[in-house]
């Protein structure tokens, strides 16, 4: 029978004596080869744990683990911030705009003494109806009415000769941070001989008026560019009586029709968020052809 059937005289017999040098001088190198290694790790491990620079560097990393630990904690433990900033600067912005926001709106720039001849432009009566504008503020004769961002006084010149009438000693506080406009309004003022608009210069966030002398603070296209709305809303409650108003003269952003630069129109709830986040409660809303015309109350506080 052959070996196929797995006799155990057919196995190949193994040499375990290492006869021949070859064999054994390779394994006594690989064993020394293995030892040497071994203690040449050791030694290098040793070494760079003592060395000094390389403990500062483990105290860094240490240092900044445990920093980011404490920040991670410190994080789950405290609420999340609120931004409390009231305005926001954007890079990227409307080129009509100044890049500053307020409550979500971007601020207009501000137009110019150059653009004087627009505002006393002759189809404006008949475009915006101011008559019919001062005629719903429901003014009386002996009021204190402050336009603040008079321009040229197209709005002043006109309360102020409704207030005279009937021997009335009502008076206007022209307010305006151009002094160029103020001269112009000046020329036009004796023109005119009107005698009871006292022009005031009033700054980005103060009008400069009288405490508690104001029966009613009037804005006509002009808050849409201030640069610091909430501090001349502040300013302005100041400056009104217990019971006196504030009435905002706006485009209509809503109407796509009315063909003004988007950021020199604003929408009734922009207006009404912007105040009311003063303190303003509102009273009511006229609607004139390009208009609205927007009145709230003093803040109570």
């Amino acid at each position: 029978m052959g070996c196929h059937q797995l006799k155990i005289g057919c196995l190949p017999k193994l040499n375990l004596n290492f006869r021949h040098s070859n064999l054994r001088n390779t394994i006594f190198v690989s064993i020394f080869l293995i030892f040497f290694l071994f203690f040449q790790s050791f030694w290098l491990e040793s070494s760079f744990a003592q060395n000094p620079h390389t403990q500062i560097l483990e105290q860094r990393n240490q240092a900044e683990i445990n920093k980011k630990i404490s920040q991670e904690k410190s994080n789950q433990e405290s609420p999340k911030q609120i931004p409390t900033e009231i305005y926001q600067f954007h890079q990227k912005h409307d080129p009509d705009g100044i890049g500053k926001f307020y409550l979500g709106r971007e601020i207009a720039q501000v137009m110019g003494h150059q653009g004087a001849s627009w505002l006393e432009r002759s189809p404006r009566k008949q475009e915006e109806r101011p008559d019919l504008a001062i005629s719903l503020l429901k003014l009386n004769p002996n009021d204190t009415v402050a336009d603040i961002g008079a321009g040229t006084g197209y709005f002043s010149l006109a309360i102020a000769s409704q207030l005279s009438l009937n021997n009335g000693a009502g008076k206007v506080y022209a307010v305006d941070l151009q002094p160029e406009m103020q001269e112009i309004m000046g020329y036009l003022q004796e023109e005119k001989g009107i005698k009871n608009v006292i022009p005031i210069l009033g700054t980005a966030q103060n009008p400069n008026l009288p405490d508690q002398s104001v029966d009613l603070a009037l804005m006509v296209d002009a808050y849409h560019e201030f640069d610091f709305p909430k501090e001349m809303l502040q300013a302005i409650a100041k400056s009104l009586k217990p019971e006196g108003r504030l009435a905002l003269l706006e485009y209509k952003a809503e109407n796509p029709l009315i063909f003004i630069k988007p950021l020199h129109k604003m929408s009734q709830n922009q207006v009404k968020k912007e105040l009311a986040a003063i303190g303003y409660k509102w009273l009511e809303t006229q609607n004139l052809p390009q208009q609205h015309l927007i009145i709230f109350a003093k803040p109570l506080h």
